[in-house]
């Protein structure tokens, strides 16, 4: 069986932007897949497997990817660091989505978009196996239309990206941005103060470049601060990730550890 490129998961997701839907997602940093299976059941659109801040292999990434799927929510993936050595083999696990972080200028955008592009206009190595359904897709197809397959997105996470903003969003080739507001904060000399001032005035400039770029723009937070996540709907963010598993894991055992405490104490 050859079978060709259809319309991918990927591509039904910037639709879903389009009709300005606000897709939503979760990350997740614990190793077992059953997690992130759990949080795509509950209704998650995407979950964002985080390659960078814990400790997974490529096995492991892979694992999260199919238990994302089994639940019906899209797996991105956020590589540790824009290198193309590092994204070639989680591309051959053919994630709906790579993150690629701390892109601070144009050369480092075309840097990713290189990695994931085959020649002419890319380096991506071209030996493809789960990403061409272990080769039962028409090769050709495959080969030209793979990139509509998967979403690329850009992290600006730091001032130096800030400054920079113009020039990466002339970069061709890439589909999304994602502001890392955690990053941001400690590049501007307030770290954790993601709901600032100077964090927000930040972030909310490289939304509204997105937005005259015609480039889809997201944020990822935590979930306790709800007044800030209103905030970002309200002034436009078109995609947002909040709530994590470890989070979800501490907030939740404070809360019945608070609860059991006060029995204790017969309140």
């Amino acid at each position: 069986m050859n079978e060709t490129v259809g319309i991918s998961k990927a591509q039904l997701f910037l639709q879903q932007i389009k009709r300005q839907e606000v897709p939503f997602g979760g990350h997740v940093f614990l190793q077992d897949p059953m997690i992130t299976e759990i949080m795509a059941l509950t209704g998650y659109t995407y979950i964002w497997i985080d390659g960078e801040h814990s400790s997974y292999t490529a096995e492991k990434i892979y694992a999260h990817i199919l238990a994302a799927h089994a639940g019906g929510a899209l797996s991105f993936v956020r590589v540790p660091w824009n290198d193309p050595v590092r994204l070639k083999p989680i591309l051959e696990l053919n994630p709906d989505g790579i993150i690629v972080p701390m892109i601070n200028s144009r050369k480092d955008a075309e840097r990713a978009v290189e990695a994931c592009t085959y020649p002419p206009k890319g380096i991506r190595g071209l030996g493809p196996r789960r990403s061409n359904q272990y080769n039962n897709m028409d090769f050709s197809d495959y080969v030209e239309n793979t990139r509509k397959t998967f979403l690329l997105a850009l992290q600006i996470e730091h001032a130096d990206a800030v400054e920079h903003c113009d020039e990466i969003l002339e970069v061709e080739g890439f589909d999304l941005v994602i502001l890392g507001p955690l990053d941001m904060s400690a590049s501007l000399g307030c770290p954790g103060k993601i709901g600032g001032d100077k964090v927000k005035s930040a972030c909310l400039s490289v939304l509204e470049k997105c937005k005259k770029a015609g480039i889809p723009c997201g944020i990822s937070l935590g979930f306790n601060d709800l007044t800030l996540v209103k905030w970002w709907l309200d002034n436009g963010i078109d995609f947002l990730s909040s709530g994590d598993d470890l989070g979800f894991i501490q907030s939740e055992s404070a809360r019945v550890l608070e609860n059991l405490s006060n029995f204790k104490k017969g309140k």
